[in-house]
């Protein structure tokens, strides 16, 4: 995982990029990450305005995902090793 800040307007936000081997094993880390913050949320004594603030995306193709904006605080993007690697070379 790489987590990166960024600071903008007096505005910050945290952006996390998860990476796997396959889609498959991607699917199952969001699957898993979707199902604890669920559990999160239903426990009654625990804060869940983080959650709100939190976007979670499986970026399949580059050009083809939401971008950053002032929405969230967090953001968390799952790609294939593979797609960061061909996203580095090419400089997006």
């Amino acid at each position: 995982m790489l987590k990166l800040e960024r600071r903008q307007d007096n505005y910050d936000q945290r952006i996390f990029f998860v990476t796997a081997m396959t889609h498959a094993a991607i699917e199952a880390m969001l699957n898993k990450l979707s199902f604890l913050m669920d559990c999160y949320q239903t426990i009654a004594s625990l804060p869940t305005k983080c959650l709100d603030d939190t976007s979670v995306e499986h970026v399949v193709k580059r050009n083809e995902h939401v971008g950053l904006g002032h929405i969230h605080l967090e953001y968390i993007y799952a790609r294939t090793l593979y797609q960061v690697r061909v996203s580095v070379l090419a400089g997006s």
